[in-house]
């Protein structure tokens, strides 16, 4: 699965990590603090003197100082310098609030990191680089380039100031960032500053939160800053924090025609970006066109060919996930993908597409998200974590059965369908997927189009049930349940015997 575009931006809670890094970790976190009086830096001194406004009794933590400082050079190298502060109110915040971590990987470098702690006495404390943990990120993927580096506050306590300052250097695939300034504890003061070259411009956009104005101190310097933004609360089953959490969007568009093509000012523009990326993927092997000539012989129409195209893919492909710097976006060759019979969901459309073109199918990548509501169509991002194929559906197929069809006056019938998902059969999708978003990479670019959400009746449960009453007042008797849904249960059925007495 392609990761979802991430600034690599600190937080405040451990990664998913290796069993081994994360034994490590654990115990370098439990070792006791070496202590020393060094000088904190003037910022992290003055936040901490900052007289707070009353907050509620169950409030953990609160962030003193949100400081993010931006700069992009006219080379298309961007440097991020990052300031954050916080002061702990009760000993829960030491889960939460104990410790910094900072992602990077090949493409984004950091060049600095220190933390702090101002304990309640006064005394202070440093944190150099060299005294971090640093450890391979990982979740679905087989190998991946991104890691971490942890640092955990010295004295940590109710009462306590810790704070820390990490820079970054990146060369990002496209010209976008955001700011978050929100988070599930206060913020007294949020502060993002954006330093452009001359002759670049922006544009941003606000999600979650009332539009600021920016304050220009030069030319090419803006400044936004927030105060008293209020916490989140955190409830269970709430929805995704991209789509809760206030931040601020931003592109940058270089002077340079040459590196417009980083920047995707439109959806358009992104499907041009990533069909670009994917141009020559999906060439076709003499192997794949005896397998789809093998697959489809037996085939009595154009829709049972691509049933069994769209079969083969979800179940004969294994799921394996490689992904370094760019690989996380761009595919391998369809012809490697059949030969290695594994890929993650961008190879698996790859080898999917390129199958169907045998039979005369023509189809394209649609870049969605996997939690509903991360992709909004006023804001055009790179925000995706997803692949699945849009299939263009040929004239002389029906779609009665293919609920996850929609008309577009641009590309015509499109049928949605995941290749990565073992269960879901063509003509379903997903429940993630379902009224959500996906942008469909077309001949002239790039088009976000609503994908549908399923009718009731592909979702259904009935059940039936045979029970007797016996003189004696006992009742039993058999219930029978049938579901009919999208995934594996589809058409399935359970039966159980009920007894009460």
């Amino acid at each position: 699965m392609m990761m979802r575009r991430s600034y690599f931006k600190a937080r405040n809670q451990l990664a998913t990590i290796s069993i081994a890094a994360a034994i490590a970790i654990a115990a370098w976190m439990w070792r006791p603090a070496q202590l020393a009086a060094d000088q904190v830096p003037d910022w992290l001194r003055a936040a901490s003197q900052d007289k707070l406004p009353d907050y509620p009794k169950e409030t953990e933590a609160v962030v003193l100082l949100e400081e993010q400082y931006t700069t992009v050079k006219d080379n298309g190298e961007i440097e991020t310098r990052c300031r954050r502060a916080y002061k702990l109110l009760r000993p829960e915040g030491r889960e939460g609030y104990g410790g910094v971590r900072v992602d990077f990987d090949n493409e984004t470098k950091l060049t600095y990191l220190k933390a702090w702690t101002i304990t309640a006495d006064g005394a202070a404390i440093e944190l150099k680089e060299k005294e971090a943990v640093e450890a391979g990120l990982s979740s679905f993927e087989i190998y991946s380039d991104k890691r971490v580096k942890y640092l955990k506050f010295s004295e940590a306590n109710p009462g306590s100031v810790v704070g820390y300052e990490f820079v970054q250097k990146h060369r990002p695939f496209v010209f976008e960032d955001d700011w978050w300034f929100q988070s599930r504890i206060p913020t007294r003061r949020a502060r993002f500053v954006l330093q452009i070259p001359s002759g670049w411009e922006y544009t941003n956009h606000w999600a979650h939160y009332a539009e600021q104005k920016a304050e220009s101190r030069t030319a090419n310097q803006f400044t936004w800053e927030l105060q008293d933004i209020p916490g989140i609360e955190t409830e269970k089953n709430m929805p995704p924090w991209l789509t809760v959490a206030g931040r601020m969007d931003v592109k940058y568009f270089p002077r340079d025609p040459k590196m417009r093509t980083k920047t995707t000012g439109t959806w358009k523009d992104l499907g041009l970006w990533y069909g670009g990326l994917t141009a020559s993927a999906r060439g076709v092997s003499p192997q794949m066109q005896q397998k789809v000539a093998e697959l489809t012989a037996a085939a009595p129409d154009r829709l049972a060919k691509i049933k069994a195209l769209a079969a083969f893919t979800q179940r004969q492909v294994r799921y394996v996930a490689i992904e370094i710097g760019i690989g996380g976006y761009q595919p391998h060759n369809a012809g490697d993908i059949f030969a290695r019979q594994y890929g993650d969901c961008k190879d698996k459309v790859t080898l999917l597409s390129a199958m169907l073109h045998e039979i005369g199918v023509e189809s394209y990548y649609t870049l969605v998200d996997t939690e509903r509501g991360i992709v909004t169509p006023e804001f055009p991002s790179v925000r995706f974590n997803h692949v699945i194929l849009a299939i263009k559906v040929p004239n002389d197929v029906r779609t009665e059965s293919l609920y996850a069809t929609v008309n577009d006056p641009n590309l015509g019938r499109i049928l949605f369908f995941d290749p990565t998902d073992t269960y879901v059969p063509l003509g379903y999708l997903p429940s993630s997927l379902q009224d959500n978003f996906g942008l469909v990479v077309g001949p002239e670019g790039g088009e976000l189009l609503a994908m549908p959400l399923l009718p009731a009746a592909t979702n259904r449960l009935l059940r039936t049930g045979k029970l007797n009453l016996s003189a004696s007042g006992n009742l039993d008797g058999t219930v029978q349940e049938t579901r009919w849904d999208s995934p594996q249960n589809r058409g399935g059925h359970s039966c159980w015997k009920w007894r009460r007495r």
